[in-house]
Formats: structure tokens, sequence, C-alpha cells
């Protein structure tokens, strides 16, 4: 089945500001009483932080070298890592800073997101652990100075600038760690002596002084001024610094990316003018500052040109959406290269061109185009050098002789995907800011489906670094379900995009899609557990969420792990919500998702094919959409069409498919592939053998090409061409290609894998039809007990493996013990699938079989009448099953003595497999229980000639089938001989 993508759906509501709880409830303290109030959490924070510390030897296996700070969080010391020869900062917590063991955990996790955040603009977190009681963070030593400090010693605009901009690289890698600061500030900036700027305490804040926190918040907004420069940091109270603090921090409500770049943006202000854009004496007249907007640029201020202000301006909207979507067209806006440079444009001048405004023409000209570079250093922890040597690490390290070639071609696809969304990055915000040929608000919702695809990039890649065996199998198809980038190219798709979700909602929608993209990544690498349980932890993340479209998407990837488990009703429950929801918010790309994942459930896995054709309009959706995406719709529709046997309308589909996936990926990809061998497949049932060969010999050879000759997905197609071959009648070609698939499915998957037993199970239906019965029963055991070992007693495909046994016991006539197996093969069925799965069909005839070998034709009887039963309720009239089933019924009933009730189920069976489509051995079969029919009817002369011409025609058949049915037509011809 082919991977699909997500889409949203538009909410219809505002968001609304509020504005503080003076009218709160509970104990408050007299207004005389606000200056004493104040002067005890002074009075804490300086007990805290100036209280004597006891002299210190080691922190761990850290030696302390000097105590070098104290801060809110806790103190500060150079030391020295004696395992790896280098000097570090350890900052230990003050004691009473993790009160609690939830306080200590969530300071661990966080602790710990920030140490796999590795970036220049960032202070590198070394290890996190506890020594003596006391919890410590070894960071990155850096010899420089604060912001604090820095900005005093009155550097120039432009230097101001390029420093702040640094910083904000680093915050946007965080960023994308899905790390959100909350306490950006001049404070948790630092400047080296060699001009580096890093940004300190990312998402730390959570787990600090809460005490202070609680006395703040019981003074609600009416706090004094005094108190704006504290760090409030309590969790679900007031978290970071309020003179910095965006309105929804303010308000205690959740936040996100867009919370510190209003953070950002103060600092910036204030290191840009001398003082914060917001001025008030409690966090009450703070806030409502803040929610007028930002003030005009004060007139003596440096003259800082007029994009930079307003840039700074637009970071401080006091709704988060009117902000920059993210850090980085910020970054762009203020700093035209994200790197610090030597020359800086604003300071170019040149002798003989026109200036304006202190800046050169052409210089500007060059500025605007550079502000648009650095978009591959976004990129940074998601696919760079270190993310490339883990998921090389992480391949190569399974073993296996595919695994270099899985890592050549997924380093290829991964570095051309990256290389191609920073040029679209790049041609995105030049589109606005060079050509001014696209709107900024155009630029913002592509940059916002660029962060979507970089989002997906970082869960793949997620995924791929904790790479099993199973993992690296499905790499290819990993890496090919990443959101298209064309689609941040196709505005008018864009424009029909919902809006976004309200500021209160925005984090957890965020923290929610996450999951959601880990979910999808995990499910296509084939570990459907852990995605269920993903999903599971975006619902949760979702509660009192009511932006419609992120409940669309978990809908849907819900509905699509709940197949790949075998929960199909739960499936098709979450995928008809998924739909209803999708199609109340008009995203038709959404519906088709849901429609064609929902036809595979309802026609392929439950078997329900006219139920599943209902949806093909759904499924097929506009002639417009996304080339990849048509093609996997045509694809799932041809499935069911080759299941009701309409061979030729599924043919066309999978022709279709198959051209709209050469024009769109090229003849080398893997899903060319697929669509060739499932176009080579629907061409063996209709029996043109050769263009099915061909077709089948192209495919395998195109996926030994791409994916290795060793890969495990090379055993399928191998299996496919060996069944063609079998219907040919060329066994001992198909048994060669049977063993090849089960000796790579061996070698590269390992002994006990249970993809071993269908290679098993399938040679030994080679082996069958080349008579050796005893190797082929052999084959068939072997199989059933791996897959009982590895999956269960209880599992669907063990059922498999005991019909294919009771198929090799019956054809060596030992019947009572393949009526055992097809009776418990039934009874497992029934048990996993239901009672009126189609699929029993197939086993209750077999099991029919067998009972009327033993002479029990009446129990014989009722199995196949139950069988045409299943049969009549899945398929089309025009299936090649029902005729089958026809045939067995008239040759029960022939048996019986019953003709005149086996003669109209004969000629139905016959009036189907007389066609061109159907196997020899298929036509032979009904052709000569027709002729025994007609010949037992007492009738004319000219029924007992068509009965001699259909036993006629069942010898030349038989002798078309090959060598296995060799005696079947001998059969025949004794019985000819007899009349």
């Amino acid at each position: 089945m082919d991977p699909g993508a997500s889409a949203v759906e538009s909410p219809t509501r505002t968001d609304t500001a509020l504005l503080g709880r003076q009218g709160a409830s509970g104990h408050r303290d007299a207004p005389g009483d606000a200056a004493s109030t104040q002067q005890r959490i002074e009075a804490k924070v300086r007990q805290r932080l100036f209280a004597p510390q006891p002299t210190l030897t080691h922190i761990g296996r850290f030696r302390v070298l000097e105590p070098v700070g104290r801060g809110g969080m806790g103190v500060v010391y150079a030391a020295y890592d004696e395992n790896l020869d280098r000097k570090v900062a350890i900052k230990i917590l003050l004691a009473d800073e993790l009160p609690n063991e939830e306080d200590r955990l969530r300071f661990f996790r966080e602790a710990q997101a920030l140490a796999r955040l590795s970036h220049p603009h960032v202070v590198t977190v070394h290890e996190v652990g506890q020594s003596d009681g006391q919890v410590f963070l070894a960071m990155e030593y850096i010899r420089g100075q604060s912001f604090v400090d820095w900005l005093h010693t009155k550097p120039d605009w432009p230097q101001v600038v390029e420093a702040f901009v640094q910083a904000g690289w680093g915050l946007a890698a965080a960023h994308h760690a899905d790390l959100v600061h909350r306490d950006l500030k001049p404070a948790n900036i630092m400047r080296s002596d060699d001009g580096v700027v890093k940004v300190l305490d990312f998402g730390l804040a959570r787990a600090a002084e809460s005490e202070l926190a609680d006395s703040l918040d019981q003074e609600s907004l009416s706090s004094t001024h005094s108190a704006l420069s504290s760090s409030l940091t309590k969790t679900g109270a007031l978290m970071g610094t309020p003179r910095y603090m965006a309105p929804e921090q303010l308000n205690r409500g959740p936040v996100d990316g867009r919370s510190d770049q209003y953070s950002f943006c103060v600092a910036l202000w204030e290191g840009l003018t001398g003082a914060p854009p917001f001025a008030g004496s409690t966090l009450g007249e703070l806030l409502r500052a803040r929610l007028q907007g930002p003030p005009a640029w004060p007139s003596a201020a440096p003259p800082v040109p007029r994009a930079i202000v307003e840039a700074i301006r637009r970071g401080l909207a006091p709704d988060p959406r009117e902000r920059w979507p993210s850090m980085e067209p910020l970054l762009l806006t203020l700093w035209p290269d994200p790197q610090p440079r030597r020359h800086r444009w604003w300071q170019l001048t040149t002798t003989g061109v026109l200036v304006v405004g202190g800046v050169t023409a052409l210089a500007w000209s060059q500025a605007q185009t550079q502000r648009c570079r650095g978009a591959q250093q976004q990129l940074a922890g998601i696919w760079d050098d270190t993310r490339r040597a883990e998921i090389e690490a992480a391949i190569v390290g399974i073993g296996r002789s595919y695994a270099s070639d899985v890592w050549s071609r997924t380093q290829r696809e991964l570095d051309a995907y990256a290389h191609a969304w920073a040029a679209m990055h790049t041609q995105t915000c030049e589109a606005t800011a060079v050509r001014q040929e696209q709107s900024t608000r155009v630029m913002d919702m592509r940059m916002s489906c660029l962060d979507r695809a970089s989002a997906e990039l970082e869960a793949t890649v997620s995924t791929l670094a904790d790479a099993d065996a199973k993992t690296v199998t499905r790499a290819h198809a990993l890496v090919a379900s990443l959101r298209p980038l064309s689609r941040c190219a196709d505005v008018e798709a864009l424009e029909a995009e919902v809006e976004p979700p309200l500021s209160r909602e925005a984090p957890a929608v965020q923290l929610a899609r996450w999951q959601l993209a880990r979910a999808k990544s995990l499910r296509i690498s084939g570990h459907y557990s852990r995605a269920g349980q993903l999903v599971k932890t975006a619902a949760l993340a979702l509660e009192g969420v009511e932006y419609g479209p992120v409940r669309t998407e978990l809908m849907l990837e819900r509905g699509k792990v709940f197949e790949r488990l075998g929960e199909y009703e739960a499936s098709e429950q979450a995928l008809l919500e998924a739909m209803e929801h999708a199609s109340r918010g008009g995203q038709q790309g959404l519906v088709a998702d849901a429609a064609r994942e929902l036809m595979v459930v309802v026609g392929d896995a439950q078997q329900r094919a006219d139920a599943a054709m209902l949806l093909a309009p759904l499924v097929l959706g506009s002639p417009h959409a996304d080339p990849v995406e048509q093609a996997a719709s045509r694809t799932t529709l041809a499935h069911v069409l080759r299941m009701q046997g309409k061979y030729t309308e599924a043919e066309a589909e999978y022709r279709a498919a198959l051209a709209l996936r050469l024009e769109a990926l090229g003849p080398d990809h893997p899903d060319v592939a697929g669509s060739r061998n499932n176009l080579g497949v629907i061409l063996a049932q209709q029996k043109r053998f050769d263009e099915a060969e061909a077709e089948l010999r192209a495919g395998l050879a195109l996926r030994q090409q791409v994916l290795g000759p060793d890969h495990p997905d090379v055993a399928g197609p191998r299996n496919n061409l060996a069944n063609l071959l079998n219907k040919q009648g060329r066994y001992e070609e198909a048994e060669a290609q049977h063993r090849a698939a089960l000796a790579l499915r061996q070698r590269a998957l390992g002994p006990n894998h249970p993809d071993v037993a269908k290679s098993q199970d399938n040679l030994a239906n080679a082996l069958q039809a080349r008579g050796k019965y005893e190797e082929a029963e052999a084959q068939h055991r072997a199989a059933l007990a791996l897959r009982q070992k590895t999956l269960g007693p209880d599992h669907p495909t063990v059922a498999l493996s005991r019909h294919n046994l009771a198929n090799a016991l019956r054809a060596r006539g030992q019947y009572e013990q393949a009526e055992a197996e097809y009776r418990a093969a039934l009874a497992l069925q029934q048990r996993t699938l239901g009672p009126d799965h189609p699929s029993i069909a197939t086993v209750r005839d077999n099991l029919a079989n067998a009972l009327r070998a033993r002479g029990q034709h009446h129990e014989a009887q009722a199995e196949y009448r139950a069988a045409l039963a299943l049969r009549q309720a899945a398929l089309d009239p025009e299936h090649p099953d029902l005729a089958q089933s026809h045939t067995y019924l008239a040759e029960v009933l022939l048996a019986l003595d019953r003709e005149d009730e086996a003669r109209p189920l004969a000629e139905q069976g016959w009036a189907r497999h007389r066609r061109d489509d159907i196997r020899p051995s298929d036509r032979a079969y009904t052709a000569f229980v027709l002729a025994r029919v007609l010949w037992s009817i007492e009738g004319s002369y000219r029924d007992r000639t068509r009965a001699r011409a259909l036993a006629e025609d069942a010898v030349r058949s038989y002798r078309a089938a090959g060598a296995a049915h060799e005696s079947d037509a001998r059969d025949v011809e004794q019985w000819l001989s007899a009349r």
C-alpha cells in the first residue's frame, strides 16, 4: 500500500486575550502590605543565591577549579573533565530547585533533550547527572561575557544586530528540536572573547525557582516593578522574566517558538535603544501595554535601517499569528548572511556611486540577495554531517549484506531532499525580499509548508537513527514518504488550506503533529506497536484542543496504524471519522487519502469488494492531484478490481499508475519496480505469459539495481516470477527461483524471520507441482513451525501454513490428517477474520475436497455450499473463483446422483472457465465435470456428443498445463475410452 499525506481543516473562531486575575479568589495581602511582601520575596532570593556554599573538590568525575558565578538556578564552577582532558562549566542546582521527583524527572528529560542539540550558537551540554544528592549540568566552558555586560561597552548598532542574529540561529535550532527557551534575555546569552555568541539554559527554566514563582503567582498581575526582572519559572505558573515575556506568557497561556521570538525582539530593541519597548510598574500594566502593540521607534535611538525596525516590530505583535512564522525569516531580514562577516553590507561605501540613506544602491541589491542565504544551516541537527554519521552507523551496524547498499541510497536521497528544501527555502525568500513578485503573506504560507516538511524530515531521520533490521529494509519506503516539496510551491493549494490554530492551542498542536510524524515513520518502517503508542500519546496531547485539522490528521494516522495491526473494524471507524472531518473542512486531498486507506481496509483486508468500489470516486479525487498520490490511488483501485476478477479494468489502472510514476519519479525508482510487478501479475492472470514475464523480470532487475541484489525486498518479485513460471509448466525454473528467494531471505533476515516461512511455503508448492510430495510436506511443516514460534499459534498466517500443509497431505492421499489440518486452519481463520470473511471460502473448498476423497459427500456438499455463499456475498458475479465453487458443488452433486441440480452449476462454471484468462488446469477440470454431468443425464445424442467434446477439451488443457497434470489427462482419456 502506498503511503499518503495529511491535510487540515479550518476553524471558525478567533483568539481572545485575557487580562489578568485581579478578581481571583483566595487570600490576598492588603494593598498596604505589597511592599513588605516584595521585601519577603527579595529576602528569599538573597538567601538562596548568596548562602555560603561548602568547599567542593569534585562534582562527580569533574575536578572543581573555582566558582565563576551564581544565578537564579544555582552556582556555576569552572571544572576539569579528567576523562576527556577539557575544561568545562558545571552548574549545580540549588537544593530546593527540584523539590520532588516529578521536577527532577522533568529537569533530566529537558536537559537530555538539550544535550542532543548540537549547534554553534547554543552552549553545549556535555552531561547531566547527580553527585552527593545534587543535580548538576556539565557544559561547554566559554571565555567571555554575558550580553548584559557586553552591551554596557556600547557596541555600535550593526555589532548588536549581528550578535543577536547569532543568538537567534541558536534559538531557531532549538525550536526545530522542540525546545522552547521561555526565558530568553541578555543574561542568558554569552559572547565569547572571539565574538561567537551562544545561548544558555534552553528549556531549563521549567525546573527553576518554584518557590519564588508561588509567591509572585499569589501577587498576580499587581506585583510591583521590582519583580519585573525576576525569573519566574514554576511549571503551570508564570515562567520566564516578565520584562521580556510575550503577552501569552504573561497571561499564563501555552508558549511556543513565537513566544521566544517575542522575547528576542524585546531584548534586541533594548540592546539597540538602551531601553525596553514597553513600560509598566506592575505585571498588569506591562501586559496591557504589550496588548496595544509595539510603540514607535524612539527618535533618540541610533538610525537603524527601517527594514530592521519593521522586522523587530513584527516580532512584537500581540497576536502570535501576526509575528514571523518562525525565527528563520526574521533572522534573514535582520542580517543577510547567517554567518558572521568581516564586512557588513550597511557599512559599505562606494566612491562615485549614488548613495541613498547611507547605503549604496549596489550594496542594497546585494544585501537583498544575501538576506535569503543560509537556508541549509536551518537543517543543522536535522540533516547534517553529525546526523549523517549517526544514520550510517545505525544502518551499516545491523551487519546485513544489503546494509551498505541501503545506506548509499538513503544518503543520496536525503541529501537530495535537503538540498531541494534549502533551494526552495531560498527561492521562497527571494521571491518576496529580492524580486518582490510574491507577497509577504504568500511567503509565510510557503515557509510554514517548508517547516512541516522539515519536521517530517526530522522524524524520518530520527527513526533511521534508531534503525534495526526491520527499519533498514523499509528505509527506501520511509524516505519516499517524505512530504513532496512541490506542495510548498503550489500557491493555489496553499491558499485553500486552513488557518493556523489559536495561540493557546498552538503548542499542543505542534507537539501532536511531531508525534504523528514520528508515528508515521515508525509505521512505514514496520514498527506498528510503537507507532500506535505514539498515536495514543498524540491523542493525549490534544485533550481539550478544538482545532479540527489536527484531529483529522490524528484519525487518519490512527486508521492506518490499526490497519497494519490487523484491527480492521477500529481502522474502518477511524478512517470514516477522518473522511468526515476532511469533507467538512473541504480538504479534498485528505478525503482522497482517507478513502484510499479505507478502500484497502474494506476491499483488501476484509474483501468487501463491492463496498470498496463505492469509494472509487473519492479515491481518485482531483485529476490535478500530486501524480505520486494519483499513482497510489490508481494502484489501490486496481487491487480491488483484480480481487473482483475484473482483470482488464485492473490492468488499465496498473498501467496508469506505472505511467504516472515513470513521469514523476523516473525509471529507476523502487515504486516503478512495484508497478511493473503489479502489471506482471495481472497480465499473468490473463494468460498473457510473455508480456507478464517481461514485466516481472524488468521489475525484479530494477529492484536489484536500486536496492541491491541481497535486499530482502528482492525476494517478493522472485516469488511472483516463480509463480508465473509454475503456471507455464516451467517447474524446474520455478523451483530455482523459489530456492533463490528462500536463500535470500534466510541470508538477509536470518533463519528465524517470519518472512522465511513465506518462501518455505512457496517452495513447497513448487515442489508439489513437480510431484516431490514428501519434500513439499517437509517445507510446509518447517514454515508452520517457524510461524508458530515467531508469531504465536493464533496468528492469521499460521492458518495459511496449516492450509498449505493440509494440501500437501491430501496430495499424498493422507486425507484424515489433511482434514484435521483443514479444520484447524478453518477454526483459526474464523477466530481472527470473522466467520464471513471471503478468504475462508478457500479453506472450506479444500476441506470439502478432502471429505469427498473419503466418500463423505454430504459433509462435502455442506462445505462447498458454505464456500459458495461467502464468495457470492463478496465477489463480482464474473469472478473465476465463483466458477470454481459452482464446479466443485456440481461434482459432489453428481456423486450424489443429483445430476439435474448439478447441470446448471456446471454450466455456470464452464461459461466462465472456458475463457482465455483461465489457467489450463482449471479449464480442464470444469470441462470434465460438465462432460460427466451431461453424460449422466438422460437426454439426446447431442448432449453426449457435447460431453465427449468437453472431455477431449479437458485432455488438451491438462496436457497444456504441464507434466504435473499428466495423470489427470490419462484419467480423462480412460473415461473417454470407456464410452
